[in-house]
């Protein structure tokens, strides 16, 4: 009986209005003004219903409001079905997760399934709108996806965008779907289209990129990205590239990074850097940075603790691209044990055994390193003598051989503080001078190194008594045994930062000659007052370099900002690197540009930049799109 009385309850049709008409021929029932039907969880409002007894059906005519759970579509005229939950509305619109979209005809197909024809989707929720999109058809699926063919995006009732369909995600957290292209021009690409993608979210720990490219002069690439991440044991990111330079020439790269936390401490850490040429980083890379590096390494690491000892296995790789020159360790396996406190000392022991090749040449061999620390302090010296030894087994060309080390070492260092006579304001200087002697004795091998260096810090006390770091200079040599002189002594300098200007150089001096060399001075000055940051660099090298390097960033409005920086080359008068960014953020979305220059190779970029939907980027170069060249 109660089941009955539920399902009862579930299936009735409720209904009010200020004036209600029966129509028993018909089965019908009109309500007019402030008129309501209510069926589970579905509600009809409107200023005029017509609903139908028999069918279910429920028609709107002044201005309906459909309620379904959550989701409100309102429209001009309505019909509605309450057991199938279709229904069709004019004029309508409704707001989604992420927006708000309507349409000259609404119609609702399924449960959170609507077809619209001519109708628009915007993030915005002014009226009216900065941007929307408009298609002939869109298929929503209410807090999931908006499915356009096909797509046309206006700005200010301006079209800027056309694609023949296109899909993009709705629904809030990270979503499936198409990202749009970016459309440019270089000066090493022509014009290009790159990064029609799909992104693919494949769990919440991991998602995936297909991308495809179309450049001008260049021809297609294909690429695919994906990055994973489970805290605490698993995370890395693979990015591959494959370029067909219209037929002529193939060219990849591929980079990959992974950490691996395992259960029994285990560390897997993997790193793999490969490219099919020397010039593929400068043909295809966006950063500079990036298009400059000429050495790539690669590396499969394992470390465990084996109770008091710690182990690790590595397989290492670097190339140089230029020389084409391979160094690796196939493998490189280390074990290390803590010290162990002996006579007052630390006693400590470490092991390497591997396999290493140098292009042609391969080298096997093992090290076993012993070594013994006695720190002490007497009076107001620290002493660290120390004294350790090793044993090397090298295989080379077919044949074994060993050889002994032996070294040692000791270090003297003291700390002297000296301060001004004037005590308004009062200024502190610390020396800290060290000595140190190292030897090492190899079957007829040894050498030796002795040094000195004298560390000088200057400091003054302000008038409330807060110290202030004027900065720094430090002074080092070496002895040179064969000869039995002094090498030439090293000055660095450097200053703090004091009203937002500081200075760093050095010099070399021999001392025999008094000849001075290896000059160099940085100069740096910055200045941030609230929404506007400047840097200014200039740097000179002795027969070298001279330039001046610069960075700025303001908002010179709240809409607004602008970032920039140049480098200049005053000794051949030449700009080395230039580049502007401008952003105006106008509500619901923000429009970029970009301009870079790095030698003869130039890009720009348009960006239009949608707040509410990150995946759905428009750009690179919109007016040449539209106009041509």
């Amino acid at each position: 009986m109660l089941l009955l009385c539920i399902f009862l309850l579930n299936n009735t049709v409720y209904y009010s209005a200020d004036k209600l008409i029966y129509d028993f021929e018909e089965g019908k029932i009109v309500l007019q003004e402030s008129a309501r039907v209510d069926y589970r969880n579905i509600k009809v409002i409107s200023d005029s219903l017509v609903y139908d007894t028999e069918t279910k059906d429920v028609r709107a005519y002044k201005n309906p409001i459909l309620c379904i759970d959550k989701d409100t579509i309102y429209g001009k005229t309505m019909a509605y079905n309450l057991d199938s939950e279709k229904g069709i509305a004019t004029d309508g619109r409704s707001k989604v997760e992420k927006g708000w979209f309507e349409g000259k005809t609404v119609r609702m197909v399924a449960p959170k399934t609507l077809n619209v024809d001519n109708g628009k989707f915007t993030t915005c929720e002014l009226n009216p709108p900065h941007y929307y999109f408009w298609a002939k058809s869109l298929k929503i699926y209410v807090d999931d996806m908006v499915y356009a063919r096909p797509l046309v995006l206006f700005v200010q009732d301006i079209p800027v965008f056309f694609l023949p369909f296109w899909f993009f995600p709705i629904k809030s957290g990270r979503s499936s779907g198409l990202l749009f292209p970016k459309v440019g021009r270089s000066s090493t690409l022509g014009r290009y289209v790159r990064d029609i993608a799909y992104y693919w979210v494949i769990s919440d720990y991991m998602d995936m990129t297909f991308s495809l490219d179309y450049m001008e002069k260049k021809g297609l690439a294909l690429g695919i990205s994906s990055v994973w991440l489970y805290r605490p044991r698993l995370s890395g990111n693979l990015n591959a590239q494959y370029v067909d330079e219209n037929g002529v020439k193939r060219r990849w790269k591929v980079k990959l990074s992974h950490r691996h936390n395992t259960r029994d401490g285990t560390m897997i850490v993997a790193k793999g850097d490969f490219v099919s040429d020397l010039s593929f980083n400068m043909d295809y890379e966006d950063n500079v940075i990036s298009e400059l590096e000429q050495v790539i390494s690669s590396y499969l690491s394992l470390s465990k603790r084996l109770g008091p000892f710690s182990t690790g296995l590595i397989v290492r790789e670097t190339r140089d691209l230029r020389t084409d020159d391979i160094i690796g360790d196939y493998p490189r396996i280390t074990i290390s044990a803590p010290a162990i406190g002996l006579f007052g000392g630390l006693i400590s022991y470490s092991g390497i055994v591997r396999n290493s090749v140098y292009t042609e040449d391969v080298e096997r061999r093992s090290e076993n390193n012993l070594r013994f620390t006695l720190p002490k302090r007497l009076w107001y010296f620290n002493i660290s003598p120390a004294i350790g030894g090793r044993l090397i087994l090298s295989y080379v060309d077919n044949s074994v051989s060993y050889e002994n080390f032996y070294n040692g070492s000791i270090g003297f260092g003291t700390v002297i503080y000296g301060r001004s006579i004037l005590r308004s304001p009062e200024f502190r200087h610390t020396i800290k001078p060290y000595f140190y002697y190292k030897f090492s004795r190899s079957n007829e091998l040894h050498t030796e190194n002795m040094g000195v260096s004298i560390q000088n810090d200057f400091m003054t006390l302000s008038w409330n008594g807060n110290k202030i770091d004027l900065g720094r200079i430090d002074i080092s040599s070496t002895w040179n045994f064969d000869t039995h002189k002094w090498n030439p002594v090293g000055i660095v300098f450097m200053t703090s930062q004091i009203s937002g200007f500081s200075l760093r150089g050095g010099l070399t001096c021999d001392i025999y000659s008094d000849r001075l060399y290896g000059k160099y001075l940085i100069s740096n000055y910055s200045l941030s007052r609230g929404n506007f940051r400047m840097n200014l660099t200039y740097n000179i090298k002795e027969d070298s370099d001279e330039s001046i390097w610069g960075n700025i960033s303001m908002k010179p409005t709240s809409g607004w900002r602008i970032e920039g920086d140049v480098r200049y080359d005053l000794r051949n008068g030449m700009l080395i690197n230039e580049r502007i960014s401008l952003k105006r953020d106008l509500h619901c979305w923000e429009l970029q540009f970009n301009y870079q220059k790095y030698g003869d190779r130039w890009n720009y970029d348009f960006r239009l930049y949608i707040k509410a939907i990150p995946e759905v980027k428009v750009g690179k170069d919109i007016m040449e799109m539209l106009l041509g060249s």
